[in-house]
């Protein structure tokens, strides 16, 4: 089971706080945690400097221990406090950079022949499936819509009962 220690979502508009959760990866962001570790207010009263953050050090560790993966939020609130080091291997520069896909170009004549092959396959399959949509319209509605399949004509024309 893919345990992820993240940050659940509490508290009403514009007045928001967090508490610092273990939990099943694929479970929604408030679902109910196996354990919460903390609580994380990024609101500031007029009487206060910093942002509070309380937490139980020897759970997180644990946790992490055991195999749980923090997310970037996370890892970033834990290298502030001094939990985990800056040079960790959660961290997401100790990850790699993400590495694009090869592209290989294609030259204007393949490209021309490959995109002339697709826009016949879409033009033939939509001509089927609009003249098929057409009867079937015809026999459900009692031929009170008409549309035009040919392809030299764009309109089409609705008569409704009155």
């Amino acid at each position: 089971m893919p345990v992820r220690i993240r940050l659940a979502m509490h508290g009403r508009r514009h007045k928001h706080f967090f508490h610092l959760v273990v939990i099943n990866s694929r479970k929604a962001r408030d679902a109910k945690p196996m354990e919460t570790l903390g609580i994380y207010d990024p609101s500031m009263t007029l009487d206060e400097k910093h942002k509070t953050v309380e937490w139980s050090v020897n759970r997180i560790k644990y946790w992490l221990g055991v195999g749980a993966t923090p997310s970037k939020t996370v890892v970033r609130l834990l290298e502030m406090g001094g939990v985990i080091p800056p040079d960790s291997k959660y961290h997401p520069k100790a990850l790699g950079p993400r590495v694009p896909l090869p592209t290989v170009p294609l030259d204007s004549l393949k490209a021309r022949t490959l995109w002339e092959s697709l826009s016949d396959q879409i033009s033939h399959s939509t001509s089927d499936g609009q003249k098929e949509e057409t009867s079937r319209s015809e026999e459900a509605y009692g031929n009170r819509e008409t549309i035009s399949s040919e392809p030299s004509s764009t309109t089409a024309s609705a008569s409704l009962p009155s």
